[in-house]
């Protein structure tokens, strides 16, 4: 199975509106010139099932291959309901942490222009910050965008300032550079990869810096404005196109304003602005430019599983990609470039569910068995009804990347207590917190906790969720 960096949602299903199938591309694929690349209809079918399954109220989807001809598939709406507006090419999706391939590509530029060097460390340039060290070594560039600087993922107060449905928007600047010196290193720096939404920050606060002007304003210089990525903006902003909403499963919640977080997860796009961003990734377009040889730079592996700013690595057949994926509360999306055969794609979804990014891989790999098993991997679960019986069989404690959470049954209802929230999941819900899932067999094969957007957001960077003490395993 193709494996590579992901960064996303672990999430719940819903109820969607049904949509059909509506692609751009409008020949018949036998008759396309050698080089065409195009969704396969296996593919576009199973995006519409899980549409009308309500995994997502709508996607839009776009693969290009080496002739630089695009093939879009956009469906569905911008929300669950009849009257919301249907999804178009320059619809805004929120992409999330797909923004530290901007705050990655960024970097690469002031490389190029000689303002900084890969190796330089944070201090040298900022020398008012008085960052933590761990064997005496300081943390670089190189550790701030391959996420391997040892810093924590992300401040312990940040719900101190800004409220659950919005976690990021306002955290002050002065306090997080405060937390940030104070902070102790898990790990020396560069000794390995651990995700890190607090580094990312830093790093564009740095090359703020160092650029002299605002973080969003040398994103529009040096990236959007190059590759004429006009719809492409960070919140608040005003805009004449159509947003998707952001979903939980089937629950709208408030899209996100990231505030001093910006250079982690701000952005907002449309499909073919990315594809602009896909095109010219891939050396497409802008190759013999600054831009194109910035992205070049981008492209080298300067971590153990990292370029600037986005995962590299080989799939089973040799092939080397990129990729990375984007998520909030209530969005997922996926980048993947295969950059030894120039084909790569966008997919962008408005709900947190993390499985609806695995249909990007098929649209582009030529394994056919490969493409078959996913998809049918992709096929709808159903849901669990929830009894008593069902929840004193989850009783116990559950171990996950992030530590432990007990659940024990106390009358009629399953208690639970994770990140300091407590969850109360009573027999016969089945839309309220937890969402037991069964592929036919009757048994649940894992479970979703529906908590709030931040502790959903810090939860997706660790996908395999929890395993049972007595080796039962729930889970993504």
């Amino acid at each position: 199975m193709f494996m590579m960096l992901t960064i996303a949602a672990c999430a719940l299903e819903g109820h969607a509106v049904g949509s059909e199938v509506n692609s751009e591309s409008t020949e018949d694929q036998d008759e396309l010139p050698q080089g065409k690349l195009t969704i396969p209809h296996d593919v576009k079918m199973c995006a519409n099932k899980r549409i009308s399954h309500g995994y997502t109220p709508g996607l839009a989807m776009s693969v290009v291959g080496p002739d630089g001809r695009d093939d879009r598939l956009t469906l569905g709406k911008t929300g669950f309901h009849e009257t919301d507006d249907a999804i178009q090419d320059d619809t805004l999706f929120e992409i999330g942490s797909l923004t530290k391939t901007f705050t990655g590509l960024l970097l690469a530029h002031f490389i190029c222009e000689g303002k900084v060097n890969l190796d330089d460390s944070i201090t040298q340039h900022m020398p008012q910050l008085s960052l933590p060290k761990k064997d005496n070594q300081d943390i670089t560039f190189r550790h701030l965008v391959t996420h391997m600087s040892g810093l924590p993922h992300i401040p312990e107060d940040l719900l101190e300032y800004s409220p659950f449905e919005n976690p990021y928007q306002n955290y002050p600047k002065n306090r997080f550079f405060e937390w940030i010196q104070s902070s102790e290193l898990a790990f020396t720096p560069g000794d390995h990869h651990e995700y890190c939404n607090s580094g990312m920050a830093l790093l564009g606060m740095v090359l703020s810096h160092v650029g002299q002007k605002p973080y969003r304003d040398l994103i529009q210089d040096y990236i959007l404005d190059p590759l004429g990525m006009k719809d492409t903006v960070f919140p608040p902003h005003s805009s004449d196109k159509s947003i998707a909403k952001a979903h939980f499963g089937d629950e709208e919640i408030p899209l996100w304003d990231v505030g001093i977080f910006a250079a982690t997860g701000g952005l907002r796009s449309t499909l073919h602005d990315m594809m602009l961003y896909v095109k010219a990734q891939l050396g497409l377009t802008h190759k013999n430019t600054p831009i194109g040889k910035a992205i070049a730079l981008s492209h080298e592996k300067i971590g153990d599983i990292m370029a600037y700013g986005i995962g590299k690595g080989r799939d089973d057949h040799g092939h080397m990609w990129l990729s990375h994926n984007g998520g909030t509360a209530g969005s997922s999306c996926r980048i993947l470039l295969d950059v030894d055969r120039k084909r790569g794609g966008i997919l962008l979804t408005h709900n947190s569910l993390e499985k609806n990014l695995y249909l990007l891989y098929p649209a582009l790999t030529d394994d056919l068995q490969e493409r078959e098993k996913i998809i049918a991997d992709l096929t709808p679960d159903t849901f669990a009804p929830i009894n008593l019986e069902m929840l004193k069989n989850l009783s116990g404690s559950y171990k996950g990347n992030e530590g432990t959470v007990t659940m024990h049954v106390e009358g009629n209802a399953l208690v639970a207590r994770y990140e300091g929230i407590d969850l109360i999941i009573k027999a016969g819900h089945s839309r309220e917190r937890f969402y037991p899932v069964t592929s036919g067999e009757g048994a649940p094969s894992r479970f979703f906790l529906q908590s709030n957007g931040y502790n959903v957001k810090h939860r997706r960077q660790y996908p395999e969720f929890w395993r049972h003490k007595n080796g039962k395993s729930y889970g993504q």
